[in-house]
């Protein structure tokens, strides 16, 4: 507990893990309209770094759940990495303010809760890019490398908030911008440095891993430019 800065968070989700199953909603005969909302993990560095306004999973959770359409639900899936990071005390506060707000399994696979939602709201997670894969309409809270894509809605403020879900629960068509989608996809293959799940070791390999993985980026972006400018 000491020496690492999440483990007291990790040990109160492992405790909430097993009182939050009390709450999880069946999924498998729900036939609401409902917009879909993954957790991001509360230590996670896309949320502390990239977007830190919206680390409490709970008061987005509120934020959202305030703002929905009308005949709509939301469901929360906790990230399945470390289920127990939203407490059952929050649960229930959340449950006990809006009847249409649903938590689920972690487990439940991802892509049968986006298969039939209305669209997926995130902050930045991944899930973000299987929803424009499976050409569902997207809602990004913070700020996050396909935030940018034609298409995609952002937040900027409350009351836009409101606007684009009731614009996305009217409007059905969902995102086909595989242009530009394709473009995010291929950078995030060319960002994997030296190869994917390397993980160097802390006192042998890591200081130079880190500078030749610099020098690479560096090396990428200088050609991108020369290619920009010609």
């Amino acid at each position: 507990l000491s020496s690492d800065n999440v483990a007291e968070l990790r040990l109160k989700s492992f405790l909430n893990s097993f009182t939050n199953k009390r709450y999880y909603m069946n999924f498998r005969n729900f036939e609401k309209k409902y917009f879909l909302f993954p957790l991001n993990q509360p230590y996670d560095e896309q949320l502390l770094f990239r977007s830190p306004e919206f680390k409490n999973n709970f008061e987005t959770i509120n934020l959202i759940a305030k703002n929905l359409p009308k005949n709509t639900e939301l469901i929360v899936k906790e990230h399945p990495v470390n289920p127990g990071m939203i407490s059952t005390r929050e649960i229930k506060k959340i449950k006990a303010k809006f009847n249409n707000v649903h938590f689920v399994n972690p487990n439940l696979n991802l892509y049968s809760l986006i298969s039939k939602c209305l669209g997926l709201i995130t902050v930045n997670s991944t899930s973000g890019l299987e929803a424009l894969v499976h050409k569902k309409n997207i809602l990004v809270l913070g700020r996050g490398y396909y935030r940018d894509i034609e298409g995609v809605f952002k937040y900027e403020n409350e009351q836009k908030l409101k606007q684009d879900l009731i614009y996305i629960k009217d409007n059905q068509e969902g995102f086909h911008n595989n242009k530009d989608l394709d473009i995010v996809l291929q950078k995030i293959i060319n960002q994997t440095f030296p190869r994917p799940n390397h993980f160097p070791d802390k006192k042998t390999e890591h200081y130079n891993t880190l500078m030749e993985a610099l020098e690479f980026k560096v090396k990428q972006l200088y050609e991108s430019s020369i290619k920009k400018s010609l």
